[in-house]
């Protein structure tokens, strides 16, 4: 939120806007979330009745966000022993085409078919939505030829696990040719409750469209015929009414005549006649972010990003 928030002032440009945007920054201490600098450890929840830090991140994953925020609010005051920065360094930090250098255990490097993805387990890769959030959230990803070459990398891998685990005749809503047109390692509502799909570990393989969407901007940046092609595959998801959620919006303001519309969201491959009941916005958030880079100048997002 605060990211986003210092995204809102720097396009806008509103003095006012910035200044209630750094309010918000300021409310937090980011480098409390760090335990120190010789250890992976973010503090991921804080105990409201005491006070104490509690939770165990390691990274790779959403929570470099949080690190980031860390770095950049370090000071004397905030942070007199600068392990913000050092954590930043030494967990996120990649200069051109190198990786983070780590400590060497995380973050971890994981290979699916032959792309090098980063997690942070050595035995089951992140979710999708992990390094598209860190993408349209912070600049460091979007100007490191390391990182941008890691979403392209982590968008063929995804395509690729999804093509192999899926029946070649794979249906939903009882329609054929599901298996070329739908992927997407995502999170939200599934048959069995809310769940993260990652590659290797779909239980009831639900694919998300927000994350196909989420990866043009990968696309985009490294190969426009992909992007041509992931526009085409979310066309046809809308078009055949596979994990297409319709809802009515009004018209018009100064009406009451409503318009129909398709929201592609999440399906299920082995139950294909479940529908979701609601949409997360979080884990929709990556459908506007990367639908809208069809129209955006190239950088858009890295350009305005905190």
């Amino acid at each position: 939120m605060a990211a986003g928030a210092i995204f809102s002032a720097n396009y806008l440009g509103s003095s006012e806007v910035r200044a209630m945007a750094e309010a918000l920054v300021a409310l937090t201490d980011y480098p409390a979330a760090i335990e120190g600098a010789d250890g992976p450890t973010i503090y991921s929840i804080v105990n409201g009745s005491t006070g104490e830090m509690e939770g165990m991140i390691r990274p790779f994953n959403e929570y470099g966000i949080v690190a980031y925020m860390a770095m950049k609010t370090s000071n004397s005051t905030t942070d007199p022993s600068g392990k913000a920065k050092t954590y930043w360094s030494t967990y996120y930090a990649a200069e051109s085409d190198q990786p983070p250098p780590g400590d060497g255990i995380y973050p971890v490097h994981l290979n699916y078919g032959g792309w090098e993805l980063l997690t942070d387990s050595e035995t089951k890769f992140m979710s999708s939505f992990i390094p598209q959030f860190l993408y349209y959230m912070t600049k460091p990803f979007g100007t490191s030829k390391y990182y941008m070459k890691l979403l392209s990398d982590w968008m063929l891998a995804d395509m690729t696990y999804w093509s192999l685990a899926m029946p070649d005749d794979a249906k939903v809503r009882g329609v054929p040719g599901v298996n070329g047109n739908a992927w997407g390692c995502g999170a939200g509502l599934s048959p069995s409750g809310y769940s993260v799909e990652r590659i290797d570990d779909s239980k009831d393989l639900v694919f998300s469209a927000p994350i196909m969407a989420g990866f043009l901007g990968a696309a985009k940046a490294t190969n426009t015929t992909l992007q041509k092609q992931i526009n085409q595959q979310l066309d046809w998801l809308i078009e055949n009414n596979v994990c297409a959620y319709k809802t009515a919006l009004p018209a018009a303001s100064n009406t009451a005549a409503t318009v129909d519309i398709s929201v592609l969201w999440r399906c299920s491959v082995t139950q294909p006649d479940w529908r979701a009941a609601s949409a997360d916005l979080i884990d929709y958030a990556t459908m506007l972010l990367g639908y809208a880079e069809n129209w955006l100048p190239s950088g858009f997002y890295t350009e305005f990003a905190i």
